[in-house]
């Protein structure tokens, strides 16, 4: 018993031990990385502004960046030949500058806790252990081309853990490594040059899968500042490119197509038209490569687009002139050219090819109403837009798509509203395995996306409820990928036209809201 009782103690001193180690390995290796690049020097820098270039998707433009190293507020812009685009965290929050020159909050509790990390980065908060307050342990070095890496990781209060990869022989940041919902993102740091008595990096590649700070930012010049002050709030984005030309809604044909399931609005192009279009609230403005050619649209740059597929779809760009769907008009619009076929759908009474995705862009600048009892999408200006009819949803952002909160089967959840999923109600497998229900699911089906085939497994039917109104019934898939948007770490699920059909559904992004009637209630009523 006494031998046992000895064994017992050492085996949990050991663990304790080796953390205390971690710790302070730790601390030499960030000391050393501080010393390396500037020492001192830091203490009295509020703010570093950088200028230079930026290739992204094959596409070069002016870069300019500002980082306040007290607080960790940023921004970025860039500015390319078709678009220009932006983010930044200031005192309102995480936010984002679309390639269509429209603001939206980054505000979802997954994109809260990345903005603490996003934070801790932008300030440098690894070169001031008194100021981040974030845990440092060391983890094994790892080796590459020849080179060896002190390997650090910090978890800031509130945010997600970063890894630091810090190049032994010059003890200067060589990558930061951290895990969003559906990817890794991974900023390397390169070309570092004297400037100010610091050591800073001249080359930033980001790699962030097909979101908008992906790309290699070559920089000329550094400049030092007390603070970012006006330059680094959000932009007010554009309010002149979108108009609804008679009255103060407009109307177009929306209808769920019998075949593919997909809603399809109609709209036109620089006058053509008129075309049918999927309406995606989880998609961009996109047109396929067949549409761009008969449009004779000019496209640029090369890029690649993920989706709930393991793999990637080929993009491009250009640019559309005018976009009409009704009444509502947008002009000097970005599309993505997707290479992908999305099959046929019913437009004027004819069946034809789909020409591509309307999304965010359009919900940005309308509030839009989806009427399947009508057949029919009402857009509204956002200004003018009076009290939404309905039960009101709050809608949160962690990249492009909105999120709901939601109960499925009694869980408590983040679930994307999608209407480019033509199909059920999709449950993801991190989530269904945490809460007890991936051992539920039936056979196996398969699903095709941007990003190519998945597999999900069918789902028992189980009671979804929103906006406090209960759907029993409810038909779902489990996912079994562990890549693409269905892999994500944060959210629950995807919730498809099969339950957004069975309401009038209002989008509102100003007022971050969904206002939800139940067809069967409005029926009702009218009797």
């Amino acid at each position: 018993m006494m031998a046992a009782a000895a064994l017992a103690v050492a085996a949990t001193r050991r663990p304790a031990a080796a953390r205390t180690a971690d710790l302070e390995r730790a601390a030499e290796i960030l000391a050393g990385c501080r010393d390396a690049t500037g020492g001192a020097r830091w203490d009295a820098i509020g703010a570093l502004v950088a200028e230079g270039e930026k290739t992204s998707f094959g596409l070069t433009g002016t870069f300019r960046s500002i980082e306040e190293l007290r607080t960790g507020y940023f921004r970025r812009d860039g500015s390319y030949p078709l678009f220009a685009n932006a983010e930044g965290l200031d005192g309102e929050g995480r936010w984002r500058l679309d390639d269509s020159g429209k603001v939206h909050p980054l505000d979802s509790d997954e994109a809260r806790t990345v903005a603490v990390s996003e934070a801790f980065l932008a300030a440098r908060g690894y070169l001031f252990p008194g100021r981040s307050n974030a845990v440092a342990r060391a983890i094994p070095p790892a080796f590459e081309k020849g080179a060896r890496f002190e390997r650090v990781e910090m978890a800031p209060p509130g945010g997600r853990t970063v890894t630091l990869w810090i190049d032994a022989a010059t003890h200067r940041v060589d990558r930061a490594v951290m895990p969003l919902s559906t990817i890794v993102e991974t900023i390397r740091y390169r070309d570092y040059r004297e400037v100010f008595g610091l050591w800073l990096p001249f080359e930033v590649e980001t790699d962030d899968g097909d979101w908008p700070d992906t790309g290699t930012a070559k920089l000329t010049r550094y400049r030092i500042a007390e603070g970012g002050g006006a330059e680094i709030r959000r932009p007010p984005g554009n309010s002149t490119d979108s108009a609804i030309l008679r009255g103060n809604r407009a109307e177009a044909p929306a209808r769920r197509d019998p075949r593919s399931g997909f809603l399809i609005v109609e709209a036109n192009v620089d006058g053509a038209g008129p075309f049918p279009f999927i309406l995606d609230t989880g998609g961009h403005d996109i047109v396929t490569p067949a549409a761009a050619s008969a449009l004779k649209l000019p496209v640029s740059g090369s890029g690649f687009s993920n989706g709930a597929g393991p793999g990637s779809t080929k993009t491009e760009f250009t640019k559309v002139r005018t976009l009409s769907i009704g009444g509502a008009e947008v002009r000097d619009q970005p599309f993505l050219v997707l290479h992908l076929d999305l099959g046929t759908a019913v437009v004027s009474g004819r069946r034809a090819p789909v020409a591509g995705i309307l999304g965010l862009e359009v919900f940005e600048r309308f509030a839009v109403t989806l009427d399947p009892a009508r057949e029919r999408v009402e857009l509204s200006p956002l200004d003018s837009a009076g009290v939404h009819a309905g039960i009101a949803v709050p809608l949160r952002f962690t990249n492009d798509t909105p999120l709901v909160p939601a109960l499925l089967d009694g869980h408590s959840g983040s679930f994307a509203v999608d209407t480019g999923n033509n199909g059920d109600l999709i449950v993801y497998g991190r989530w269904a395995a945490a809460n007890g229900m991936a051992g539920s699911a039936g056979p196996e089906a398969a699903g095709e996306s941007v990003g190519g085939r998945f597999a999900m497994r069918d789902g028992p039917a189980r009671t979804f409820e929103w906006g406090g109104l209960s759907l029993g019934g409810v038909p779902t898939m489990v996912a079994g990928e562990h890549s693409g948007s269905l892999s994500s770490r944060s959210e629950a699920g995807n919730v498809g036209e099969w339950i957004v059909s069975r309401f009038r559904v209002t989008f509102d992004y100003r007022r971050e809201a969904m206002f939800l009637e139940p067809l069967e209630a409005k029926a009702a009523g009218a009797d």
